[in-house]
């Protein structure tokens, strides 16, 4: 949502691209490496999880991370009109929400660690 508002921004004939510190796009290429590696811990954790009422709290960890990485990219996007920032942000975000579907990481029935 937020990056089709960039997109309309970007439109009007009144914007003009801005800097960043060189630092901020390593920054996001860094976090968006940390978000995937964190979704993928988090996949085991809440695969190992008994209890369902902890694993709902868990996958929106993961998902919100991931998000996290989209939400700097939208905004490098913004500032200087590099829209490769809000792809790997994006990218980072679809990866989180991929390893962490709620199908993925719940145990399946014939497993040992299925309930029942």
């Amino acid at each position: 949502m937020v990056g089709a508002v960039v997109l309309v921004v970007h439109r009007q004939p009144n914007w003009k691209p801005g800097a960043i510190p060189a630092a901020i796009p390593y920054a996001l290429v860094a976090y968006s490496i940390l978000a995937v590696l964190i979704a993928t811990i988090l996949k085991g954790r809440v695969g190992r999880e008994r209890d369902p009422q902890r694993r709902g709290p868990l996958l929106l960890i993961g998902w919100v991370v991931g998000e996290g990485a989209a939400l700097i990219g939208v905004v490098i996007f913004y500032i200087n009109g590099q829209a490769q920032w809000y792809g790997l942000g994006l990218l980072a975000m679809l990866s989180a929400y991929a390893i962490l579907s709620p199908g993925a990481v719940l145990p399946t029935a014939g497993s040992l660690d299925a309930p029942g």
